[in-house]
This record gives structure tokens, sequence and C-alpha cells, in this order.
């Protein structure tokens, strides 16, 4: 029982390439499907020792919610199953990589792209929601990216279906709502939290706030909100959706992602339509 190597077979079907991430559940590997002889994302969670056989009933449960939400910026679950002690997850391959790896290599988005991107992540979360499925876990390293003639294509992956362990407390603190540190559960509004977090970032570069674990927790917690602050028409417009975004109080947060994205929306036609102008370029 344990992780594949490089060019192992994996459940008869996926011929590992490479490892392409670490999370906090798994490993994710770029395979070859080799019955369809396609490229595919294939993410293995050990299962834990003590409660193996409830851990793969509640993975089997999930993947498969999971897999009726329908949604055109979702990564596609192509197939979930047990092999050898693990539990797995085969979705689409993104070769054009994650937000974190563009925002390392290319540096922040221009403003409208970022709107654009963010609110597509958000209609993403707004299908899983109807769905009833919380992501818990939104940051730049599970936003996959298509880089297309018209703009960068966001697909939100890894929807953490192996989390849903009775009092356990799973996400990224870096992009983790504030009650969440606190134990309270996951639900719409620590998700819209997280898309805040992912539009700074998006914007600048990195997550709102820095430090150890500790001090991320803290700052989440009792630090301003971030704003831009340049006194741009554009900034001031992205400022007021952070501030609503960001509400350390989720019952004064938007209150659902498509709330949010309507929010990014607006900012988009509003520059499309020179209803507001930058001085600073889009």
């Amino acid at each position: 029982m344990g992780y594949p190597k490089i060019d192992d077979e994996y459940d008869s079907r996926y011929r590992v390439v490479r490892r392409i991430g670490r999370g906090g559940t798994g490993v994710v590997f770029e395979a070859v499907d080799t019955v369809l002889n396609r490229p595919v994302a294939l993410k293995i969670v050990l299962a834990p020792s003590p409660d193996r056989d409830d851990f793969h009933g509640r993975f089997a449960r999930a993947a498969s919610a999971l897999a009726h939400v329908r949604s055109r910026n979702i990564a596609g679950l192509l197939e979930h199953g047990e092999y050898d002690g693990t539990v797995y997850l085969v979705t689409d391959y993104f070769p054009d990589g994650d937000l974190r790896g563009w925002l390392g290599g290319h540096g922040p988005l221009e403003r409208r792209a970022a709107l654009s991107l963010v609110s597509q992540v958000c209609e993403a979360l707004a299908d899983a929601h109807a769905s009833g499925v919380i992501h818990r876990d939104v940051h730049p390293g599970n936003v996959l990216l298509r880089s297309r003639p018209e703009g960068l294509v966001p697909y939100l992956g890894d929807f953490g279906v192996a989390l849903d362990s009775p009092g356990a407390l799973l996400g990224s603190p870096a992009y983790m709502a504030p009650e969440r540190h606190f134990g309270h559960a996951a639900d719409e509004r620590g998700d819209v939290y997280s898309a805040g977090c992912l539009l700074w970032a998006a914007l600048g570069g990195d997550a709102p706030y820095s430090g150890t674990d500790f001090q991320m927790v803290s700052s989440h917690s009792n630090a301003p909100i971030p704003q831009l602050g340049t006194g741009d028409p554009i900034d001031d417009r992205i400022d007021e959706v952070l501030t609503a975004a960001l509400n350390k109080d989720p019952e004064r947060r938007f209150q659902s992602a498509r709330d949010l994205r309507e929010a990014l929306l607006e900012i988009i036609r509003a520059i499309d339509a020179g209803r507001v102008v930058s001085g600073r370029g889009v």
C-alpha cells in the first residue's frame, strides 16, 4: 500500500507519468489512461488506518455527489474507485497548470482578467453549492487553467471529496475563512471568503495575509480587510467587493457565490461600457 512510482501502472489502467502536486489529502499525478490513450490527472489518497472502511464509504458518497455537479468551470470527474488500500479520483488533465504556477511565472493579472477569472470560479462554486457540494479549499493551486486566445479559462478542481471527516479542520490557512479556523462547519459563505482571497491573489500575486499558520489565522480573524487603495475608479469598485467578500462576519459577507459573481460581472460590464475608466489600464 502506498503511492505509485513513475511508470507504474495503477489499477491496471493508469500509467503514472509524473507527480504534479501534493495537497492535504493526497498526491496528484499526471497519468495516461491506457484504455482511452489520453492524459488524465490521477489523485490518490491513502485512507487512515483506524477508520479505513468508514473513510472509503464517505469518499465514495462524496465523489458520487461531485459526479452529479454540472458546470463549465469545474474539472470533470471521470472516475473514482479503490485500489490497494487507496482511494482515487481521475479528472481531466490541464497542461497549462494552475493559477499558483501562473502567478509565480507571470505575476498578477490585469484588473479585467482577474475579475473575469474569479467570476468564472464563482460560477463553478455556485453550481457546486446548488448540488449541495461545498469546496472547502479554494486557493490558486486548485484553480486549473487552459490558456486561450481570449484569455485564461479556469476550472475549479480538488473539491476535497475525502475531507468530510467529522471534526477535521481541512483547508489552506492562507485562504480559509475566519470562522472555519475556530471549528465552524464549512458552508457557502466560507467558500465565498476563499474566493475573495483568490481575487486578492489574482490582483496582487499572493494571499491577503502571510506569516506562520498562527499569524495567518490571527490576521484572518483580526487584521484589516486588504484593499488596493490606489484611488483609481476601478480599484475603488474592486475594494468595495473585497470588503463584502472578506468580511470577518459571515452574516455580513456576500451570502452566495452567485452574489459575488454578479458583483464582479457588474464591474466588468461597467469597464466594457466605459462607465468606469481607469487611469492605469485594465
